[in-house]
């Protein structure tokens, strides 16, 4: 149902709900710090559940605080509810744990209710790390209806002190890029020059190509993903394009 990207270099409920935190051993990369897969985990006999794999770096550092902060700032906005008038939780488990409860309460209410109806599956991965940091999060939900929705979100910040950088501030010129980026879309979803979007099923306004609102670096180039929904309908499923670091200029150290 849900395939995770991978990379090389990256409380109480009803009975019989399961909690735990447990990390993998460190990864070593080129810098200094060390990552490892920090995995909140919280599986009812329901069939539903969280299990989410943060990305942790190691040592008590500016950066460190501040990646964590936001990696798990992704992943709370997704599990809390925003209409409820309990504090907002400040961690992912606690974020899980309400989820949950949520999903408790809609079974009591609801006995008769599918299995497996809520579910929550996220993972961190390391795109990229030097100078600049580059994390893909993936996030997959399913809480009823026709079908679960997929989530997906670049963050990128300096390694020297995890301040947040834009795919703008890697680049020196966003109108050259926005080209390239076309091109490189048109090119692979293999359209003519004369092919209009809409004849090819998709949204762009008056037929103008938009960039997405996800786009990464990983070690080759920029990777641009537009989220389901985002330009096409559900079936066309993410769409993702990359551009080589060769065909922009870019005001970032390349890897």
């Amino acid at each position: 149902m849900f395939l995770f990207l991978k990379t090389i270099t990256t409380a109480a409920f009803l009975v019989a709900v399961f909690v735990c935190c447990t990390s993998r051993p460190p990864v070593v990369v080129p810098a200094q710090h060390s990552y490892h897969d920090s995995i909140v985990s919280i599986k009812p006999d329901s069939g539903e559940g969280v299990r989410i794999s943060l990305v942790r770096f190691t040592g008590d550092t500016v950066f460190t605080h501040a990646i964590h902060d936001r990696t798990s700032s992704f992943y709370i906005d997704l599990l809390v509810d925003y209409h409820s008038e309990s504090p907002m939780p400040h961690d992912v488990r606690t974020a899980a744990e309400s989820f949950m409860s949520r999903c408790m309460a809609f079974r009591n209410e609801f006995p008769e209710a599918a299995s497996g109806m809520w579910t929550m599956i996220g993972k961190d991965t390391v795109l990229r790390w030097d100078s600049i940091v580059c994390l893909l999060q993936h996030a997959y939900m399913f809480t009823g209806g026709a079908h679960g929705s997929t989530t997906i979100h670049f963050l990128i910040a300096r390694s020297a002190d995890g301040a947040s950088l834009q795919w703008k501030d890697l680049v020196a010129d966003t109108v050259a890029f926005s080209t390239v980026a076309e091109h490189a879309f048109r090119a692979q979803q293999g359209m003519r020059p004369s092919e209009t979007y809409d004849s090819k099923g998709f949204w762009f306004k008056d037929e103008k190509f938009v960039l997405p609102k996800e786009i990464g670096v990983d070690s080759s180039g920029f990777v641009l993903l537009y989220n389901q929904y985002e330009i096409a309908p559900y079936s066309m499923g993410q769409i993702k394009v990359t551009i080589p670091y060769s065909e922009v200029i870019t005001t970032a150290p390349k890897p």
